[in-house]
């Protein structure tokens, strides 16, 4: 079985490419953190997934990802490399760092609170 789930960061703003089949396609690095570093995942998006993300998520933004692991290989003058992106399924907006950075600012004092 070849499933993935991560959650991170946005590095960078999603942009959309059409390839020449016609498939519309999105990449960009995810930060995710592990125990003691951060690991920069690329993710693609494919055709109207691809379309929602350029739409609604930015860099900076956390999102998680549900996807497939994907090996390619290339040559780069002659030197055989192999690059390791997921291909993304379904995604689940969590948020951003600036929500999250500081969450008391949304409150209004003045409210009437409950307790």
């Amino acid at each position: 079985m070849n499933s993935v789930n991560l959650i991170g960061y946005v590095g960078s703003q999603p942009e959309l490419k059409t390839i020449q089949s016609g498939k519309s396609v999105c990449s960009f690095n995810l930060a995710v953190k592990s125990r003691d570093k951060t690991n920069w995942i690329k993710l693609v998006f494919w055709n109207n997934l691809a379309e929602i993300v350029v739409k609604y998520i930015g860099k900076g933004e956390q999102l998680g990802v549900t996807g497939e692991i994907n090996v390619r290989e290339y040559a780069v003058e002659g030197t055989k490399r192999t690059a390791f992106e997921i291909n993304v399924n379904d995604i689940t907006f969590i948020g951003s760092k600036k929500e999250s950075a500081n969450p008391v600012e949304e409150i209004d004092a003045s409210d009437d609170l409950p307790f």
